[in-house]
């Protein structure tokens, strides 16, 4: 999330993909004067008409070239063809030399001048790669608002000077950032304060380094302060939301997930405040953040509660009245001492109410709707076998209006490169739509459907041009290793989890994202379920198993705590009885309290195989018969016929041979729509 700049017409950066726009000259006729020197000349009565203001009408063509080149931004965007990109550089180019022409060839007032300057430096920021042009002219133009002590016009070129300045040399553009921050409070311009400040906070994040990270926490936590001191309640609600979303983003431990916590209650607290409740897209975001802490400490209640509280902010924000589609989030300032802010573009802007908003950039609305769709997906998926599918169904609307939206051109005038990154945000969107829709398809043993999901998620990656370590391309390599490993293919699938990206033995720690440790987590968890089986390889099992421990212990993902339980107790030796029966309590504890039927089926099956296998008693019955109905549950075939096994063995000791025979056919018949190789390895067991 960004602050919004100068100009309607161009609210987003482009992450890359700057063009140098071809040259386009402006010849500047003078008509007027050609014509009455004729009229002299040939004795013919002079025109009373008044001469044709050529200032404004370059101005006014400047202006028509880019809302045209900016209007066919979206179609552009998706079309990408070469001779039409070629065209809007040279309406860019030529808008951009009408005003460089009105700038050279007029005396213009100090204001307008100003003003000029900075709509021809936005557009060169935007646009092109001529940042010394674009410092220039900015530099210009703060020195005439100095002059004229027009500070919501010198600041907002400022804060504009600070983005060329950050594009050139990042380090140079936070120094001058930091210097406006001092200036702008010695004048306690409160609403600058709050832009500045978010604006160092954006930059800082881009750096990607601890150091700065901190700097981002600090400088939110000042904006939460002012905002607390002159009242300023949704200001304060999405400083707070940021940090959570930081805090999100740091290392997986418990005191990260706290303070993210911690942040994001602060912000729900002031959801009762007029200025917050009014601003709907403001609590969806806080309800979005709320709602990806409690995922990652899944708590299925909690989860469940927090969606609905979610999909009903979604529904008020549907349904209001005054919701804009231009991607914007607007957030009122209730403190208006300092500036008058008669700027209605920039990142604080006036309405026509006379109120005084801040403004960032955000997603359009109908991304805001698919976002819910995926988080809705994700929070009721650990029930999705039992609840008719509604994970699934959640997922398969959520693609279906990305597909919608991605062969659907905008309407809303927008730059080429900004139309650009919002049809590749779609498209990474539906990807990992894509992408948990093929996890869910798996813990049903729908193979073949999940095979096909992944089949889509590589095709949106190569789209997309993702690099080899992205979270989403290592995301699908595992997936692709489970469903090797899960159709019996066991050596590819342990080719994928030992290779580079994924083994945990090569991963760093220290720069690896939080997702790549879990992914090498899990990875090494099912190489290790490979491997037990193979005695070629045991002498791997306490190299993996050194690396786990340190990572798996003190891990707050419980799916992750249950897997690594359940694993140790199946690869301990026979005699360590005690440590067994710690691993699958620990495992049937956290399997229970995240709500997660797969793994407790699969512990609920081993437990009885260890321990009752070859018992008679009510107990041992009990246990098998809990198994095998958890299994039904989850629908997961494998575990319905190996459940069925270890039932069926338990009536037949117990002399309950017709029963007995009836369960096992029955696992039987389940077994038999496997795959053939896990059939194969299943009858070897």
């Amino acid at each position: 999330m960004h602050l919004a700049n100068n100009h309607d017409e161009s609210q987003y950066l482009s992450p890359g993909g700057r063009r140098q726009l071809q040259s386009v000259q402006v010849v500047i006729p003078s008509p007027y004067r050609a014509s009455t020197a004729k009229a002299v000349s040939e004795g013919a009565p002079l025109s009373t008409a008044p001469p044709l203001d050529y200032q404004m009408l370059l101005l006014s063509l400047a202006e028509d070239y880019f809302a045209a080149a900016h209007g066919a931004g979206s179609v552009l965007a998706l079309m990408r063809r070469q001779s039409d990109i070629l065209e809007y550089q040279r309406l860019i180019a030529a808008g951009l030399s009408c005003l460089e022409a009105t700038l050279k060839h007029w005396r213009l007032q100090p204001l307008q001048e100003a003003r000029i300057q900075l709509r021809y430096a936005t557009i060169l920021h935007e646009e092109t790669n001529n940042l010394d042009d674009a410092e220039e002219a900015l530099s210009k133009g703060i020195i005439i608002s100095e002059r004229l002590r027009d500070f919501d016009l010198k600041y907002n070129m400022q804060h504009l000077l600070a983005r060329v300045l950050h594009r050139g040399n990042v380090r140079a553009g936070l120094r001058y950032l930091d210097r406006l921050i001092e200036d702008v409070e010695a004048y306690q311009h409160v609403a600058w304060m709050y832009a500045f400040r978010f604006l160092r906070v954006s930059l800082s994040l881009e750096c990607s380094s601890h150091q700065e990270t901190i700097s981002a926490l600090s400088h939110l936590r000042s904006i939460f302060a002012t905002a607390h001191k002159y009242g300023d309640a949704a200001v304060g609600a999405i400083a707070t939301t940021l940090e959570a979303v930081i805090h999100l983003g740091e290392p997986d431990s418990s005191e990260s997930i706290e303070q993210a916590q911690r942040a994001i209650a602060l912000a729900r607290s002031s959801q009762l405040d007029p200025a917050v409740g009014g601003t709907p897209k403001l609590v969806a975001l806080t309800h979005f953040v709320d709602l990806c802490c409690t995922l990652r400490r899944f708590d299925p209640i909690q989860v469940t509660a927090k969606m609905q509280a979610m999909q009903a902010t979604l529904e008020v924000l549907r349904e209001s009245p005054s919701m804009t589609d231009d991607g914007s989030l607007s957030v009122p300032i209730n403190h208006t001492k300092g500036t008058q802010h008669r700027n209605q573009n920039g990142a604080v802007r006036n309405r026509q109410d006379g109120t005084q908003h801040l403004v960032f950039d955000w997603i359009p609305i109908h991304d805001v709707y698919g976002l819910g769709f995926l988080l809705s997906g994700i929070c009721v998926a650990h029930k999705n076998n039992s609840d008719g599918h509604k994970a699934e169904n959640m997922l398969h609307e959520g693609i279906r209006l990305q597909d919608r939206r991605s062969e659907e051109a905008e309407e809303v005038p927008q730059t080429i490169d900004m139309a650009a990154s919002r049809h590749s945000w779609r498209l990474l969107l539906k990807a990992f739509m894509h992408l948990h829709l093929a996890f869910i398809l798996g813990t049903r043993t729908a193979w073949s459907l999940a095979q096909d999901q992944l089949g889509r998620v590589k095709a949106l990656i190569l789209i997309l041009g993702l690099p080899d370590l992205d979270d989403l391309t290592l995301s699908a390599q595992y997936l692709e290793g489970v469903i090797q490993q899960a159709t019996g293919n066991l050596d590819s699938a342990l080719e994928i989890f030992q290779s580079p990206s994924l083994a945990i033995a090569e991963i760093n720690k220290s720069s690896a994202s939080q997702l790549q440790l879990e992914l090498s987590t899990v990875s090494a968890l099912n190489t290790l379920l490979i491997i037990r089986s193979r005695p070629q390889n045991f002498d791997a099992i306490s190299p993996l198993l050194g690396y786990l421990e340190p990572l798996c212990a003190t891990s707050p993902n419980k799916s992750i705590l249950t897997a690594y339980n359940l694993v140790i107790a199946t690869v301990s030796a026979p005699e360590s009885i005690v440590r067994t029966k710690q691993c699958l309590q620990y495992a049937l504890q956290a399997a229970k309290s995240c709500g997660n039927k797969q793994l407790l089926c699969m512990t609920l099956t081993f437990l009885s195989w260890k321990f009752f296998s070859g018992v008679v008693g009510e107990q041992a019955e009990k246990s098998a018969k809990t198994s095998h109905i958890t299994a039904k549950i989850g629908m997961d075939k494998l575990w319905m016929s190996v459940s069925a096994g270890v039932l069926g063995a338990t009536l037949e000791i117990q002399g309950r041979i017709k029963e007995a025979e009836a369960v096992k056919q029955e696992g039987r018949n389940i077994a038999a729509g496997l795959p053939a190789a896990v059939q194969r390895v299943e009858a070897t067991i």
